[in-house]
C-alpha cells in the first residue's frame, strides 16, 4: 500500500522510496564524482550542490546555520505539494 511520501528523508528535493531510475543514478553519479574530484584537488569544508541547472562548490561556511525557505508563492512548493510530499505543515 502506498504511504504517502515524506521530504524529510532523502537527498534535496527528492522523496524517498522506489525503485532509483536511470536518472537519479546519473545524477548520483554526477554529485559522487564532481565530490571525489575536489577531495582529490584538496579541496575540503565544500559540498556539490545543484544550481541553475548544473553542479557547483560551495562552502560549507556559508551555508551552516543559515535558514534555506522558500516563499509560499514559489511554484516548485506548487510542484511538490501536487507530488504529494508531505514538507511537514
Amino acid at each position: 500500500a502506498d504511504r504517502g511520501r515524506s521530504a524529510g528523508h532523502g537527498a534535496g528535493p527528492y522523496p524517498a522510496g522506489g525503485t532509483p531510475s536511470a536518472v537519479d543514478r546519473i545524477t548520483a553519479s554526477a554529485f559522487g564524482v564532481r565530490a571525489a574530484d575536489m577531495l582529490a584537488g584538496g579541496a575540503t569544508g565544500q559540498m556539490v550542490a545543484w544550481s541553475r541547472r548544473g553542479l557547483e562548490e560551495v562552502p560549507l561556511a556559508e551555508i551552516v546555520g543559515r535558514a534555506h525557505g522558500m516563499e509560499m508563492g514559489d511554484p516548485l512548493l506548487a510542484t511538490v505539494r501536487g507530488l504529494g510530499i508531505c514538507l511537514g505543515d
